[in-house]
């Protein structure tokens, strides 16, 4: 395959991440996005709503999201590889890209064989500790770590003994407990080291959330911070700015670290020689919690205020989205969906997005083919092939800026081509994300966003998104149950109720039909075929008519059956009676080819009659359902004269 960068002058990036709405992730996607230009590159960003921890059915559905790109049409894969929690996904993206020698840059987790970025997590915090024991003289030293197994803190725990052991200090179980980087355990730690007549001058915590907390329960016992105590955190979280005392704790410099990886894979395209692993400095943040620099604190009623608003917000797109489910409940067809959707995502300030469904997904949303939702999750379980399909069906495209540019006029796109003139859209745009749609961990597509950066709220994209799937889910659901009541369970035709719901909307209500035309169908002989041979012979004959009756339908023409052997079909189609002799002829020639290919000792006819009008108001009905008996019943008459003559 081309790489989208062919003939262009800028590079393409895939961009590997999960959760793009946390935090952190989201300060990446924007550092990335902003030095893009800077770097003559475009960045393709696929990402999850979770971070694939838990394995399970919903995760099974998130990770799908990184099978759909082809690697070799990028110039580069970056994986935040440390965002990916239990599913090692990191690997096995790096595994593609490496065989098909696509450079891959690893963030923060080693992975062999990728130019691995990461931090000087280790170095600078075993700075913290030495500032404690060496520039204050602390000797009595206390360490609350995060869990007892995790490289991140195994490697603090290793640098605070190592500074203890450098230092003279005797290492002392006692001074150490394990907080699992949350604030209630580490109190529960601190507790206990409370209990003891010799407190520490000091209390090394393995990250911020769990210093702050032990700072505010000395000051619930009366022990100052940093007069009585000194405390340090660690990984520079935001709510530290308006905690008082400041943390003495370290950070990332996020955008230090995109520039570093765009830096080397300049260096790569221009073939020069870079180093397997590139540290960048995890930055010192002296504070005054040990008693040094006296920092500003930001006014935490600043914060509150911010939190209100983003609360208040997010607590209106949820009424939002509330609506939108509501309206989206009253389609019943999925063409009606897409359009309702657009009205409620103005919110998440994108520019444009695309849905782009599964061939075999959409098809089933549009034709309402049900396929029992367990069947097909334990189906996908199954396959070893992608649960994304070689085609894609572009099924809605929304423009924020302009709304009569938006179209759900569908367009069927190769997989490796992502969205219809992708080239287009790159030309125009520095970053887009693509997300994953899945009902249940059942993959049907895709959705892809471009975005304002700076008042894009992935927040509420991810609210979005996961309402929007329940919309698709509801939909689908009432889809099964109609056809559990609306569907004639032996030939899979509308039974008398759903012909009745569908031909309520070839009238739109109380308006007239443009072109009607119903078309009434009777088995011949269904009563001889079942004295003869049996009821069960009876039911196949039924269900052959039904095929050969649903196969010559067109979209929009609505087939049922009855009951007995009573079948009709009800059409809009504007050449009225051209079409109705269209399908009786049609259904006549496959009854023939069937009568010689079946082996059955019988043969299967049906009597058919048609009546047709235009401007149709709903009350006339009645008048097409007689008029179409009766033509059918003089063909009746006539194949029981010819059969008649024919037996003489």
């Amino acid at each position: 395959m081309k790489k989208y960068s062919e003939g262009k002058d800028y590079r393409v990036i895939a961009y590997c991440i999960s959760r793009f709405h946390r935090d952190e992730q989201r300060e990446n996607i924007y550092y990335f996005q902003r030095l893009c230009s800077q770097y003559k590159c475009k960045a393709i960003v696929f990402s999850t709503l979770t971070d694939l921890y838990y394995d399970d059915m919903n995760d099974h559905g998130e990770k799908q999201i990184y099978s759909v790109f082809d690697v070799t049409a990028f110039d580069a894969v970056v994986i935040m590889s440390e965002t990916f929690k239990k599913i090692r996904i990191d690997r096995t993206i790096a595994d593609m890209a490496i065989a098909a020698g696509v450079p891959v840059i690893s963030v923060n987790r080693r992975l062999e064989g990728c130019i691995n970025i990461d931090f000087t997590y280790a170095q600078t915090f075993k700075m913290i500790v030495k500032h404690i024991v060496e520039d204050h003289g602390c000797r009595k030293v206390n360490y609350i770590g995060g869990d007892r197994i995790s490289k991140f803190s195994r490697e603090r725990f290793e640098s605070y003994r190592s500074v203890l052991e450098e230092n003279g200090i005797p290492f002392e179980k006692k001074r150490c407990g394990y907080g699992y980087f949350v604030g209630n355990a580490a109190v529960e730690v601190l507790n206990e080291f409370l209990k003891d007549e010799d407190l520490p001058e000091a209390i090394i915590c393995a990250n911020d959330t769990m210093a702050m907390d032990v700072c505010t329960r000395l000051k619930e016992v009366g022990l100052r911070v940093p007069e009585d105590i000194k405390v340090t955190g660690f990984d520079g979280i935001e709510f530290e700015k308006y905690h008082n005392p400041r943390l003495t704790t370290a950070a990332y410099v996020w955008e230090e670290t995109t520039r570093t990886i765009f830096e080397t894979l300049t260096d790569i395209w221009k073939g020069e020689r870079v180093q397997e692993l590139i540290m960048v400095p995890y930055k010192l943040q002296i504070g005054h919690s040990c008693g040094c620099e006296n920092n500003h604190v930001m006014n935490p009623a600043d914060k509150i205020l911010e939190l209100q608003d983003i609360h208040s917000s997010s607590s209106e797109y949820y009424q939002t989205m509330l609506n939108m489910n509501a309206e989206s409940d009253s389609c019943e067809e999925f063409e009606q969906l897409l359009p309702i959707v657009e009205k409620f995502a103005g919110h998440i300030y994108y520019k444009e997005y695309w849905v782009c469904l599964n061939t075999f997904s959409y098809e089933n949303m549009v034709n309402r083919i049900p396929e029992d939702m367990d069947e097909l999750l334990n189906r996908v379980k199954r396959s070893e092939e992608k649960v994304y399909s070689g085609r894609m069906v572009a099924a809605y495209h929304s423009d924020a800026a302009n709304t009569a540019n938006s179209s759900n006029k569908p367009e069927v796109i190769e997989r490796n081509e992502l969205l219809p003139d992708l080239e287009g859209i790159l030309e125009k745009e520095d970053m887009v994300m693509f997300l994953p749609m899945h009902l249940r961990g059942i993959t049907i597509g895709y959705m892809a966003f471009t975005f304002e950066d700076k008042k894009f709220r992935p927040d509420l994209l991810n609210i979005f998104i996961m309402h929007f799937r329940n919309d698709i889910e509801g939909f689908w659901s009432r889809v099964i149950k109609e056809q559990l009541f609306s569907k004639d369970e032996l030939t899979g035709l509308y039974n008398r109720r759903g012909f009745d719901r569908q031909k309520q909307k070839m009238f739109y209500g109380d308006k007239s039909c443009d072109n009607f035309t119903l078309i009434s169908l009777d088995m011949d002989n269904l009563k001889k075929i079942n004295d003869r041979y049996g009821h069960g012979e009876g039911d196949i004959a039924l269900k052959q008519i039904g095929k050969i009756i649903d196969s010559v339908s067109e979209r929009g023409e609505i087939c049922a059956r009855m009951g007995g052997d009573e079948f009709l079909i009800a059409t809009a189609n504007p050449r009225g009676k051209e079409r109705a002799i269209e399908i009786q002829d049609a259904i006549h020639t496959k009854l023939g080819e069937y009568n010689l290919t079946s082996g059955k000792p019988y043969e299967l006819w049906v009597s058919i009659g048609f009546f047709t009008g235009e401007k149709v108001e709903k009350i006339d009905y009645e008048i097409f359902a007689s008029q179409a008996d009766k033509e059918m019943y003089q063909d009746k008459q006539r194949n029981k004269r010819v059969e008649e003559a024919y037996n003489r």
